[in-house]
């Protein structure tokens, strides 16, 4: 069960896809925030929400390759 939760957020470049999310708030009570930004026109955000308890930080998922997506450090 988790105690909190740490929220990512990163960009979408037209025709362009990496992962570059970085912390957008941490130590949240529920697994949403509101976000002070607006994208730009042609361009948006993602967003990944990760649990956390003692044991530790959850996992960001899978991506649609197989490949786990990384976790940034110091979002908790």
């Amino acid at each position: 069960m988790a105690t909190g939760y740490a929220v990512y957020r990163g960009g979408l470049a037209a025709r362009v896809w990496v992962y570059d999310h970085s912390c957008l708030a941490s130590g949240v009570a529920l697994p949403t925030v509101v976000d002070p930004l607006s994208p730009t026109p042609g361009t948006g955000f993602y967003y990944l929400v990760a649990g956390y308890n003692a044991a530790g930080v959850g996992t960001l998922g899978i991506s649609s390759s197989g490949v786990p997506r990384p976790v940034p450090s110091g979002c908790q």
